[in-house]
């Protein structure tokens, strides 16, 4: 049963952290770059410090490269995430992030060719199916919008979405 605990815990922290970067983006800090910048220190400072202390092989230029603009989209994506966060309640955003697997799904398709089944292609659309009805707003002609926290998660999950597909 300690399986349970585990898979438990993942989601009630990412949902306390999520908490915590809305009260952060709406209380204290005012730009969103500069908690990317400061976040994008500590992991240069990290991974510096780890090729002091290890003994780690060099990598071509263009692996390197593609790993270097990984980390950087990586530590990007934070920014229309934050603005989103500002404009929208945490409720509607995190759910958002379930458009990272699709943009995955489509790079991997057209970029390393990988082939798509009829299940994946079918989770693809139960998702945008869900994500367009989360995002959708009545409005008083009883037509349907799109929030503009939506656009900012859009640009925030294909940031994060070209990481693996870099790596």
């Amino acid at each position: 049963m300690n399986w349970m605990i585990y898979a438990l815990s993942a989601p009630f922290l990412n949902s306390i952290d999520s908490l915590g970067e809305k009260f952060l983006v709406d209380k204290r800090v005012n730009d969103a770059i500069v908690v990317v910048l400061n976040e994008g220190l500590i992991y240069f400072l990290f991974g510096i410090s780890i090729l002091f202390w290890h003994r780690i092989a060099f990598l071509p230029f263009l692996q390197t490269t593609a790993l270097l603009i990984s980390g950087i989209l990586f530590i990007w994506y934070l920014i229309p995430y934050f603005k989103a966060l500002n404009s929208e309640d945490t409720s509607r955003v995190i759910p958002l992030f379930q458009l990272i697997p699709l943009f995955v799904l489509v790079m991997s398709f057209v970029f390393l060719r990988e082939t798509i089944t009829i299940v994946e292609f079918l989770g693809f659309v139960v998702i945008l199916i869900g994500v367009f009805i989360l995002t959708a707003e009545k409005n008083e002609e009883k037509i349907f919008t799109i929030r503009p926290a939506f656009w900012y998660m859009m640009l925030s999950c294909f940031l994060y979405a070209c990481t693996p597909i870099l790596r």
